[in-house]
């Protein structure tokens, strides 16, 4: 196991899947607090104050990215101002339209 971190960063994870899960308990491994959101598996960590919010949900074939779009207007609701890192599958140019409407 490697050592822990002299400092702890608070993250948030949206979509407790397969990557999503993985990437907490990577990030927990390394020292760092995670926050859990996921409401198909009843997960609903406080993202408000996270430093960083990665987003983890599945993309559908329709292309509509209707779960990306779910997951950021969670995030504005929350009224939350850090970092959010999409790991989701998405469209090139689509963060750009994400960032204008959210």
């Amino acid at each position: 196991m490697k050592p822990k971190r002299k400092w702890q960063m608070n993250l948030g994870i949206v979509g407790c899947g397969i990557i999503g899960e993985s990437l907490a308990k990577l990030l927990e491994d390394m020292g760092h607090f995670v926050q859990r959101y996921d409401p198909a598996k009843l997960l609903a960590g406080d993202i408000s104050k996270c430093e960083i919010v990665f987003i983890c949900v599945p993309t559908k074939a329709d292309m509509k990215f209707e779960d990306v779009r779910t997951a950021l207007g969670y995030i504005n609701l929350k009224n939350k101002e850090g970092i959010i890192a999409i790991r989701s599958t998405i469209m090139p140019g689509m963060t750009d339209e994400f960032t204008k409407k959210y």
